[in-house]
């Protein structure tokens, strides 16, 4: 993750929260147990509701600045999901390719 331009406040509520909140949301999205899935929304949710605390940790920040930096997280969060995907896909052909080497047993 690209941090220039960001001051230390920024970088951590990137690493620690926008960034964790959103790869929390996307994860519970695709998840299909219910309750699994509610789980994970809440854990989104108790870091969210740290930042919307009164007593938030960046409260300097301004809402601009907060929406612009909840874009970025979301981008690295995707990211994120799709290095997974990709890693999978890899392993399907190392399969599919091996398998292929096999020869049929004689049955």
């Amino acid at each position: 993750m690209d941090c220039a331009g960001l001051d230390d406040s920024e970088k951590e509520l990137l690493r620690n929260y926008q960034i964790p909140i959103c790869y929390l949301e996307q994860a519970a999205e695709k998840e299909r147990d219910k309750e699994k899935k509610n789980s994970i929304f809440n854990m989104a949710r108790q870091l969210s509701d740290i930042l919307c605390n009164r007593d938030r940790p960046f409260a300097d920040l301004t809402t601009e600045r907060i929406t612009g930096l909840q874009e970025a997280a979301k981008g690295c969060a995707l990211i994120f999901q799709r290095s997974g995907s990709c890693v999978e896909g890899g392993n399907t052909r190392l399969s599919l390719k091996h398998h292929g080497m096999r020869r049929l047993s004689r049955r």
